[in-house]
Parts: C-alpha cells; sequence; structure tokens
C-alpha cells in the first residue's frame, strides 16, 4: 500500500479537485518504560515507529471545514465556530482540535483536509496523538503561522483527548509526535517537555505485537486507575511528610505497605516504574539490551500486579512472547487492557 503521505495527497487531488497546500506527517510510538506515569510529570523511555499519520490541506473560501477520512471511508463538515459533537471519535478529534486552537486566539481560515495513517487504531501506538498532531500542524500551518512547538502540542493534545474523547492522557505521545525519529529512544522529561536522544544496542530490535485485543480507553477502567493512582501518590506524600523522610526506595517500600488498597498498589507501580525509566536509561547508553529485557518484564508483572491493567489472557500471551528464542522482555505497552506488546529480541 502507498505510504499516507502519497494516499492523502491523492485523495485530496481526487475530492477537493485541487492539489493540497502542504502535507504534514506525525509518528506513532512504542513505549519502552515508563507506563501511567508521563501524566504525572514523571520521565519515559519511548521510540517513534515509522508509521504514523498523514495530513494534506488546502485553503477554502469560507469559514467551513471539510474533512475527508479515507481510512474511516467517511467524512465530515462543520462550520468554524460551532463545534457540536458528531457522535464519531475522529471527526470530533478534529473538530475539537479546531476548537482548541481557536480558544487561543488562533482565528483559522476555510480548510479541506484529507487524513490518512498506517498505525492501527485502538493498540496502544499512540494513534490518537499522531491525529492531532498531524491536523493540529495542518490547521496551524493554513494560518501562516509558525508550526506549534513540541511543548506546546504535548499540552494541547490532552485537553483535546480529554474534553473530546473522554481520556485523560499525558505528554508522551503527542510530544514524540511531534519530535520523534524512528528507531531512536527518547528519555522525555513530561514536566519539563524537554527530551535526550539515546543510543540504540547492536544486535537487537524493539517491535509491536499485537495481542489481538482492541480496545477504546473511554470504555476500560483507565480514568479510574489514574484516580486511583493519584490519591495513591498524594497519600504517599503525605506519608513522607508525616514521617519527615526524602522518600528513599528503603523508604517508600515500608510507606506503600501502609497504605490502603488499591491506593498502595497504584502508587507501587508509579514508584517502581519510574526506577526502571532511570535504570534503563543507563542500559541504553552502556549497550546492555539484556538489562533493558529484564527491565521490561517487571514493567509488565507490575502492570499485572499494581496497576491491573492487564488481563488474565494478556498475561499469558505475554509469557508465551517471552519464552521465543531470542526474546530479551516482552511488557504490555500503552494504556493497557489490550493493544500491543512490546517485545525485545535479538535481531
Amino acid at each position: 500500500m502507498p505510504s499516507p503521505r502519497i494516499r492523502v495527497e491523492f485523495a485530496f487531488h481526487g475530492s477537493f479537485d485541487a492539489k493540497p497546500a502542504g502535507v504534514t506527517f506525525a509518528p506513532g510510538r512504542l513505549n519502552l518504560l515508563g507506563e501511567h506515569v508521563d501524566h504525572q510529570g514523571a520521565s519515559v523511555l519511548p521510540v517513534a515507529l515509522r508509521e504514523g499519520v498523514a495530513c494534506a490541506w488546502g485553503p477554502r473560501p469560507d469559514r467551513t471545514v471539510r474533512v475527508l477520512a479515507l481510512d474511516a471511508k467517511e467524512t465530515d463538515r462543520f462550520p468554524l465556530g460551532a463545534y457540536d459533537r458528531s457522535g464519531r471519535r475522529w471527526a470530533d478529534m478534529v473538530r475539537g482540535a479546531c476548537a482548541a486552537l481557536e480558544a487561543r486566539g488562533v482565528r483559522l481560515p476555510g480548510v479541506q483536509l484529507s487524513i490518512a495513517g498506517d498505525l492501527p487504531a485502538r493498540r496502544g501506538l499512540g494513534s490518537s496523538a499522531a491525529l492531532l498532531v498531524a491536523v493540529l500542524r495542518a490547521l496551524v500551518a493554513a494560518t501562516g503561522r509558525p508550526p506549534p512547538s513540541p511543548a506546546d502540542l504535548a499540552r494541547v493534545v490532552p485537553e483535546i483527548e480529554a474534553t473530546w474523547a473522554g481520556v485523560r492522557c499525558g505528554a508522551m505521545d503527542p510530544y514524540v509526535a511531534a519530535v520523534g525519529k524512528p528507531g531512536v529512544p527518547l528519555l522525555l522529561d513530561c514536566r519539563a517537555l524537554a527530551h535526550e536522544e539515546l543510543p540504540w544496542p547492536e544486535g537487537v530490535e524493539a517491535v509491536p505485537v499485537d495481542s489481538g485485543v482492541e480496545r477504546e480507553l473511554s470504555k476500560t477502567p483507565y480514568n479510574e486507575r489514574r484516580a486511583e493512582l493519584e490519591e495513591g501518590l498524594r497519600r504517599l506524600a503525605h506519608a513522607r511528610e508525616a514521617a519527615a523522610i526524602a522518600g528513599t526506595p528503603a523508604d517508600d517500600a515500608r510507606l506503600l505497605d501502609r497504605l490502603p488498597e488499591p491506593f498502595g498498589r497504584r502508587a507501587r507501580h508509579v514508584v517502581g516504574e519510574v526506577r526502571r525509566v532511570t535504570e534503563g536509561a543507563a542500559a541504553l547508553r552502556r549497550g546492555d539490551a539484556e538489562a533493558l529485557g529484564r527491565l521490561l518484564d517487571e514493567g509488565h508483572r507490575s502492570l499485572s500486579r499494581d496497576f491491573e491493567s492487564t488481563t488474565p489472557a494478556l498475561d499469558a500471551t505475554a509469557a508465551s512472547l517471552r519464552a521465543q528464542d531470542g526474546v530479551l522482555g516482552v511488557r504490555l505497552q500503552g494504556a493497557g487492557w489490550g493493544g500491543c506488546f512490546v517485545v525485545l529480541r535479538r535481531r
């Protein structure tokens, strides 16, 4: 199949009888380590994929937006300034992008958009963020303004996701969609919205493996888990304050055991995952793929036991993948309850 860029250009010309003024593209991502910590401002360890979402754009003479979604085989049309929900997730994301920009004082002109991707949706690969980053870049380009910064995109995309899709996501996916280079790991500080590129070990690869379980986050316990996590971290901070300690790993282990459940388990996952990101970055710097694989396995166990975002069937699939020759580590990645595993294996 042709690349998304070629598809959107061809479809734009065929549908709107004009050449697009430009084409934007945003990649998806694998998250090696750092699950459910980006929305808490911690660091994560993602890597961009080659696959992503492309958006061709061109001007219209009126204040109307027309959208052709090739993969959904659907269209949408709406006037700027009137942002009612359409009931279709992809269309509402585009409407939400327009609404968010105009709420920030960006007056949009009428535009025509064609959108396509080769990144599977609902697989935990950052497809929603890739869609929004590609669309936001196209909309801003249509105004003649400079492109939005990665930090700006990392702030506005979670707002759109929460308002228009009912999912409280973090900064990782849009930031990676904005700056990611395929195959280059990033140590991303989600509070400072800054990153460091890390080397990749020779002789191994990290690949997504579909679990076969498609999920829509708004229909999973994701928002509930995030609320439990935030309450657990709040209680942990209070316990640290009461004990007058800084929170060393040994101190935190004792305090976490005293927190009521499920808050203790949720906070335990984040405390452990923050450590795993630090250790994973160190493993990448020294080219230690075996250590990175062990951290992936440990991260999956934490997602299963502490964050409870897997299922027995997903855990069995992870064990089966881990048993294959050449596999160094396996972890469910993305928000959970389905989607893709990240599998670290020898080439």
